[in-house]
C-alpha cells in the first residue's frame, strides 16, 4: 500500500524531515534505507503497537537525502497528541545532529526547531488528507 510522502529541507540544519502518511513497511523500505544503503530495520510490530512511529538517520533510497522520518500510519489514528509526541522525537535528533546541547534554561533553540517540524507536519498530514480523497 502506498503511503504520501512530504519532504522538508531546514535550510539551517544538516538533516531533511520526511513525513509519511499512511502506506506500509514494504512502501518504507523502498523509500527509505540507512545511510550505507541497507534496509532499514522496520517491523510489521512498529505498526501493530502504536500509531505513528519516528525513525531517526534516515536515507531516501532514489536521492541519497538523509534525514529524520515520521510516519503516520493512518490519517484517522494521527491524533495531535500523536504528532506533537513524534515531532519531539525528529526534533531532538536534528538539534543532536548539529551538535545543539538542549539547555533548560535557554531552550529557544529546541522551541524554534520543534515549531518548525510541527508545522511542516502537519502540512503533510493535510497534503495527505487531499490526495487521499
Amino acid at each position: 500500500m502506498d503511503g504520501v510522502i512530504s519532504e522538508f529541507d531546514p535550510v539551517i540544519w544538516p538533516r531533511k524531515l520526511f513525513v509519511v502518511v499512511g502506506g506500509d513497511i514494504d512502501f518504507l523500505q523502498s523509500n527509505f534505507c540507512k545511510k550505507d544503503g541497507t534496509a532499514y530495520a522496520m517491523e510489521q510490530e512498529d505498526k501493530d503497537t502504536s500509531n505513528a512511529v519516528t525513525f531517526l538517520e534516515v536515507m531516501r533510497c532514489d536521492t541519497g537525502d538523509f534525514g529524520e522520518l515520521i510516519w503516520l500510519h493512518t490519517i484517522e489514528k494521527a491524533t495531535l497528541p500523536i504528532i506533537a509526541h513524534e515531532c519531539m522525537h525528529a526534533c531532538n535528533a536534528i538539534l543532536a545532529a548539529s551538535d545543539v546541547k538542549l539547555d533548560s534554561d535557554n531552550d529557544e533553540t529546541q522551541a524554534y526547531t520543534y515549531q518548525w517540524v510541527f508545522e511542516q507536519t502537519i502540512v503533510a498530514f493535510e497534503k495527505s488528507k487531499v490526495s487521499q480523497s
